[in-house]
């Protein structure tokens, strides 16, 4: 296309696009046609030259930029399981009939189901089976694989009444999956699934896991795992009135290096993250660090990319650390870790502050605050330091921003290492995703 610009670097409005030349045609009604040149169309035309620098960028930026962000999120990066969900009464009972056949049962034998879901395969594809019994004008799915967003997939009734309804989820082997039921209007968690969990992110939910799903051994509590006391840390901000930060800081006779983790008391209680690191330690897969766990008093406001955030760990939180621990104080040896909100907070509060901090790592990252402004300020970066990412995300979220800001911190330069995980957006899969980021960051 650049290629039939004129002089003056600009196309027209329509382009000529074949080697030969129409024949006999009419001069005063027909301009002559060249291959590459304007049909006698407006020649030069400014918006399509302003289309062809739309085409240019949207190809470097490697997705349309028009594309509106709510259009996307509900229709691409939340639906990708549930658009082949079966939820028709015909498609599910021929699926059940597959599923009961390849457990030497009779078809009908989901009628009687006391467990949900159910877990088989159908059509070459494993698929859990949500099963709701009970007099009901309807029942929706929502959870992880539609993004938490009801109208998806409608359960359907099977058998010879409508007491029973069923719908047919195709999943990944590995993969594990928190979900509710509305159940005309009300969200409630499973009947039928006695296996519920308040994953700090949203309330109570149902889940389950495929058959080949495997949770983290090293965050696993058994007997022998003993809290370690996490010891308060004062810190005389001018920024924030009384911060909630708390250390655990490993025996050691020689200074440590020191991870700062967003949403401190969650990576502490639910992800058993000094935990992970002993553990990781005694594996010799790790060497020990410091973690200094940073609560926030406004959520939405702190970890918004703020530079007062910012400025707050780096200029207060990490010198006061820096005096009462046996640290290595260096850039090279200090990582700032968080999920979420507190993922895209750890990525800038890196980029804003690259003496302080030269290991990054964000969990399932919130790359769309500000349209992305964090992702903009990577692709301003000089790729002079030398920066080590971590990031993960689950593919029930919807991964393809995470990619994007992968391979730009890979162009740049940076050292990045990228896991995708089969979960959704929540604690447990950042919690089997930890270890991960430890190695990856801290040896």
């Amino acid at each position: 296309m650049r290629a039939f610009a004129n002089e003056g670097l600009m196309i027209p409005e329509q382009v000529w696009d074949r080697q030969e030349t129409p024949k006999g045609a009419d001069r005063q009604f027909v301009p002559e046609l060249r291959f590459g040149e304007g049909t006698g169309s407006a020649t030069p035309l400014a918006w399509s030259m302003a289309q062809f620098i739309r085409l240019a960028v949207n190809l470097k930026e490697g997705r349309n930029l028009d594309t509106p962000r709510v259009v996307y999120e509900r229709y691409a990066a939340r639906q990708t399981i549930s658009a082949t969900a079966l939820s028709d009464t015909a498609s599910v009972n021929a699926c059940l009939a597959e599923i009961t056949a390849a457990k030497g049962q009779r078809p009908d034998a989901i009628v009687g189901a006391s467990r949900s879901p159910l877990i088989g395969r159908c059509d070459g594809r494993d698929v859990a089976v949500f099963i709701h019994r009970g007099r009901t004008a309807s029942v929706e799915l929502a959870g992880d694989f539609t993004g938490w967003h009801p109208g998806n997939i409608r359960l359907a009734a099977v058998g010879a009444t409508e007491d029973v309804k069923a719908a047919i989820v195709p999943f990944a082997a590995s993969a594990r999956i928190e979900y509710k039921l509305i159940v005309d209007g009300n969200w409630i968690t499973d009947p039928l699934n006695p296996n519920k969990i308040d994953n700090g992110v949203g309330s109570e939910n149902s889940y389950f896991a495929m058959p080949g799903y495997e949770p983290s051994p090293w965050a696993a509590n058994d007997s022998r795992s003993r809290p370690e006391r996490c010891e308060p840390l004062e810190v005389d901000s001018k920024i924030y009135t009384k911060p909630k930060i708390c250390v655990m800081a490993p025996r050691s006779r020689t200074p440590l290096p020191v991870l700062y983790l967003q949403d401190g008391s969650e990576y502490r209680d639910r992800a058993n993250a000094f935990l992970v690191m002993q553990r990781l330690v005694a594996a010799k897969r790790i060497k020990p660090f410091i973690m200094v766990f940073l609560d926030p008093k406004d959520r939405m406001k702190e970890y918004w990319a703020s530079n007062d955030y910012a400025k707050f760990v780096a200029e207060e939180v990490v010198p006061a650390v820096d005096l009462k621990y046996r640290t290595i104080r260096s850039p090279d040896s200090r990582a700032i870790m968080g999920a979420s909100l507190g993922g895209i907070t750890s990525v800038y509060v890196g980029l804003k502050y690259p003496k302080v901090f030269r290991r990054v790592g964000g969990q399932s990252v919130s790359w769309w605050v500000d349209d992305e402004r964090v992702v903009k300020l990577i692709g301003q970066t000089d790729g002079k330091t030398p920066y080590r990412f971590y990031i993960d995300d689950g593919a029930l979220e919807g991964v393809e921003d995470s990619r994007r800001s992968v391979e730009l911190l890979r162009r740049r330069g940076y050292a990045v290492k990228y896991l995708e995980g089969e979960a959704g957006h929540n604690w447990t899969a950042w919690r089997d995703r930890l270890a991960d980021g430890f190695v990856a960051l801290m040896n």
